[in-house]
């Protein structure tokens, strides 16, 4: 008997490939999308000519943002950023429910809103941002 098993631990054993590597992971392949893409921006960096003015290195982006982080910046413009996104849900909310209701309760509000609704809904949610944020004159 005691051979047997000997024979059942070979038989389960399966060499280390991807799937091992795949799963020793674990928890960090959540970041694999995110390395792909500083790869590739790194690539289109080092194989054009692109002036640092219109694209600039990830090297330069880290540490941009280690200068940022050391003076203590990174913090207050995370802070508001995290305000105007709360302060745009806020009044996004406050008009939205409503007119929401409103559209979906009584057909002739539905009716008259109809056309500017579906010009809203045709619009990219990246178009918005200039429109969103204030300019800093």
């Amino acid at each position: 008997m005691g051979s047997l098993s000997g024979h059942v631990a070979l038989a389960t054993y399966k060499p280390a490939g991807i799937e091992n590597v795949w799963q020793r992971l674990g928890g960090l392949k959540i970041l694999l999308p995110f390395a792909v893409l500083v790869a590739i921006w790194w690539a289109i960096k080092a194989a054009g000519d692109i002036p640092d003015n219109l694209l600039v290195s990830p090297l330069q982006a880290w540490n941009a943002f280690v200068l940022l982080v050391s003076h203590g910046v990174m913090a207050e413009y995370a802070s508001t950023s995290l305000a105007m996104i709360g302060i745009a849900t806020l009044i996004s909310m406050t008009a939205g429910v409503p007119i929401g209701f409103a559209v979906g309760v009584n057909r002739y509000a539905a009716h008259a809103l109809e056309g500017f609704l579906r010009f809203l809904q045709g619009i990219s949610g990246i178009a918005w941002l200039p429109l969103a944020t204030p300019p800093r004159w």
